[in-house]
């Protein structure tokens, strides 16, 4: 085999020390090289173009493939720089490959000296030169190249940086959620500290792909989307912030449906409870609202979840960082569950139950009315709404929320997880209507009878 006898000499090196110097070799000189590249890559299945993609990065795969017929190609991609999704050749990787190179490349040349030395004061040839090509891959380090997220021949940090460049989501959406799942193992087994940040940017990518390509998240099987809400039980507010970012990227009826049918909003009620950060709560509620638009069972599942309790408190400011944005969303998203044309009418009364029925006209306000009249004393029936009441409710409902929110990751949707009678331990029993004398009910019906 005279290719990899060449191989062995070290011949890759040579060719691609000769392409990589500009200041020492002419241009002619280059695009000879470059052309040799390309006829002993044999298509890409040669010891010589496997040396190659080693020794340059595999970004010039297709390049030395092409070189044989258009080697001037294979000169100007690497004079050149550029970062993109689908390239990141810099001026700091371009240098590591020139500095691999001429490492790779002293030793043979330190071989040629000896080898000629020997001639010289022998007359009879040195022992040929032994190029260890089969680990080049193992010593040519590009540490700049290798810091980058690559995910289907795809740079996920690039896709970030260039969130409107074309990408093929059926290549790149397929290895991306493999590598995905292996960084969440990673990250829960606590076994690599940079797993956040690349699942962080592999999420912020799917979003950037499903909101340039809104038809890509109506093919989310329903496995893909369970696993989506289930990493918000991820203990990272990051990670939490981005599955929000795809989960509200991805919005449409199919996935509504499909999220209604699994009850994935359990995952997503306890971080609006919790209210680690503005951005998180304001994003559930987005997402819960426009779910809610899309689908009446889900109104059912806030109610059964106890999330109307989480609402009415966030209402009230008394849920960490219910800020008034947050309130805002939170009266909006009460707003469209009472309007639902199949649950609406449920929920005003489940509310009602914890409030006054004198909120239920405000449920279809306008939402600042509504955030205002829970602060205004009033008094309907038996209950008055004052500032002991209110604090009589809030105390009980974080008292209820307290054992409510652990078991909604878990809720089978078979049974609510807040008893709706219980509020008779805050509020009085609504007093029962006198009975009138059965004697004299009779005798007004029966005249006869007593005569």
């Amino acid at each position: 085999d005279v290719e990899l006898q060449l191989v062995s000499l070290g011949l890759p090196v040579l060719l691609a020390m000769v392409v990589s110097n500009k200041g020492k070799f002419a241009k002619e000189q280059r695009v000879a090289a470059a052309k040799l590249c390309g006829q002993l890559s044999a298509e890409g299945k040669s010891h010589t173009y496997r040396a190659l993609h080693s020794l340059l990065t595999w970004q010039f795969g297709t390049p030395l493939m092409e070189s044989a017929a258009q080697p001037e190609k294979l000169i100007e991609f690497f004079d050149n720089v550029e970062s993109n999704p689908k390239v990141y050749w810099t001026k700091e990787v371009r240098s590591e490959v020139i500095q691999g190179i001429q490492t790779e490349a002293k030793g043979i040349l330190e071989w040629q000296l000896k080898a000629l030395e020997s001639v010289r004061e022998t007359g009879k040839m040195h022992k040929p030169c032994q190029w260890d090509y089969k680990s080049v891959g193992m010593r040519a380090k590009h540490p700049t190249f290798a810091k980058q997220l690559e995910v289907g021949k795809i740079f996920v940090y690039e896709v970030v940086d260039h969130p409107n460049f074309p990408i093929d989501p059926t290549l790149y959406l397929p290895p991306l959620w493999k590598r995905l799942e292996l960084e969440v193992a990673k990250l829960n087994e606590q076994k690599h500290g940079q797993a956040e940040k690349v699942v962080c940017a592999l999420l912020e990518s799917v979003a950037i792909v499903v909101t340039n390509l809104p038809h890509v998240a109506e093919g989310f099987e329903r496995e893909r989307l369970m696993y989506l809400y289930s990493m918000l039980q991820l203990n990272s507010i990051a990670i939490q912030e981005k599955v929000m970012e795809v989960l509200l990227a991805s919005s449409n009826k199919q996935v509504a449906m499909k999220s209604a049918m699994e009850r994935l909003i359990k995952y997503a009620m306890p971080i609006l409870a919790k209210g680690d950060t503005t951005d998180l709560m304001e994003g559930v509620l987005k997402l819960l609202l426009d779910l809610v638009r899309r689908s009446s069972p889900v109104v059912k599942q806030i109610v059964d979840l106890g999330g109307h309790l989480v609402l009415i408190l966030i209402c009230m400011g008394q849920i960490k960082n219910a800020t008034k944005e947050v309130k805002k969303h939170a009266a909006q998203l009460i707003g469209g569950m009472s309007n639902d044309g199949v649950n609406g009418l449920s929920t005003q009364e489940e509310l009602c139950n914890i409030l006054t029925p004198a909120f239920k006209p405000k449920f279809v306000m306008k939402t600042e009315k509504l955030i205002a009249f829970f602060e205004e004393d009033h008094e309907h029936k038996e209950r008055n709404w004052n500032r002991e009441m209110r604090e009589k409710v809030v105390k009980f409902l974080k008292a209820e929320l307290s054992t409510i929110v652990p078991k909604m990751p878990s809720w089978d949707g078979k049974e609510a997880l807040f008893d709706s009678d219980k509020m008779y331990m805050v509020w009085p029993r609504p007093s029962e209507p006198e009975e009138e004398d059965e004697d004299a009910e009779d005798a007004a019906e029966n005249p006869s009878a007593e005569a």
